[in-house]
């Protein structure tokens, strides 16, 4: 069940990345955020959509490895809120990537740098952002890092 409340992406955002500040530390990973404009108060469920965000930071540091960045965005555009969370991790290899959200799935150099983790993190992470009216996506370069972006209707 949704509780659709009047909410703050930003507050919630920030809570989060406090939530990791010794998860950050401990993978001596950097962490950035910024609101890249005033971001209004949207409804959605506060909850759900911290659940979100937390499984993309979680994720973001998880695969960062040693001297890991995490760069963390808001942005109003175009009637929707966009969140980025981008790392300099491993990426995701082309193969696996239209497999991405489906449930249970792990790729193998996922499995072979972080033994951890069920593959249902992005699947729940998808439907609760449609549930929200939103979407959800990803851009990704093996080696280089991923950047994942969620949007979600001001009104």
């Amino acid at each position: 069940d949704f509780k659709i409340q009047p909410s703050s992406l930003e507050k919630i955002t920030k809570r989060v990345i406090k939530d990791f500040s010794s998860f950050f530390k401990a993978k001596n990973c950097e962490v950035s955020f910024k609101a890249l404009n005033k971001i209004p108060l949207i409804n959605i469920d506060p909850l759900k959509i911290e659940q979100v965000i937390y499984n993309l930071i979680s994720n973001a540091i998880r695969y960062s490895g040693t001297k890991g960045r995490v760069e963390i965005a808001l942005e109003k555009k175009q009637g929707n809120i966009h969140f980025y969370c981008k790392d300099n991790g491993i990426g995701i290899p082309e193969e696996d990537k239209e497999k991405i959200f489906t449930k249970f799935y792990r790729s193998e150099r996922a499995i072979t740098f972080s033994t951890g983790g069920s593959g249902l993190g992005l699947f729940i992470s998808r439907a609760i952002i449609q549930k929200s009216k939103g979407r959800i996506w990803f851009k990704s370069k093996e080696n280089e890092g991923s950047t994942f972006c969620f949007s979600l209707p001001i009104n």
